[in-house]
C-alpha cells in the first residue's frame, strides 16, 4: 500500500507558473543577444541548442527553488537528514531533472528540424521559440 499523496495547492501551482514564466523571459532575452541574424532550428549555434541549454539551467534552478520553498513542510523526512546529505540529494536531483529537460528539448528540436529541413529563423522568431 502506497502512502497517500497530497493534492497540489494553488500556491504550488502559482510557484510553478512563476518559475516557468521567469525561465521563458530569461531565455527570450538571452536569445536576443546570442542568436545570429539567421539561425537554423537544430545543430551547432542553433535555436534548439540555445533552447536546450536555457531549459537545462531553468529546470535546475526551478527545482532547487521549489525544494527550498516547499521542501520541509511537505516532506518531513527531509528534516531527519543532515544538511550536507540534503544538499547533495537536492543537487543530484536537480541535475537529473535538468538532464531530462535538456534531452527532451533536444529531441523536440531534432524532430522539428526533420520536418522543416531548410528553415532558418531570424533572431526575433528564434527568441520566441
Amino acid at each position: 500500500m502506497s502512502a497517500p499523496t497530497r493534492p497540489r495547492t494553488s500556491r504550488q501551482e502559482n510557484l510553478a507558473l512563476l518559475l516557468g514564466g521567469i525561465g521563458f523571459a530569461v531565455g527570450g532575452v538571452i536569445a536576443l543577444f546570442v542568436l545570429r541574424p539567421q539561425s537554423p532550428i537544430f545543430g551547432r549555434g542553433s535555436v534548439g541548442e540555445l533552447g536546450a541549454f536555457v531549459a537545462f539551467f531553468s529546470a535546475a534552478v526551478s527545482f532547487v527553488v521549489a525544494m527550498r520553498i516547499a521542501g520541509m513542510e511537505s516532506r518531513p523526512w527531509l528534516g531527519r537528514m543532515s544538511g550536507l546529505r540534503r544538499a547533495l540529494d537536492q543537487f543530484g536531483l536537480s541535475v537529473v531533472h535538468a538532464a531530462f529537460t535538456f534531452y527532451g528539448t533536444t529531441a523536440i528540436y531534432a524532430v522539428f528540424s526533420g520536418a522543416f529541413r531548410t528553415l532558418e529563423l531570424d533572431r526575433y522568431a528564434g527568441s520566441f521559440t
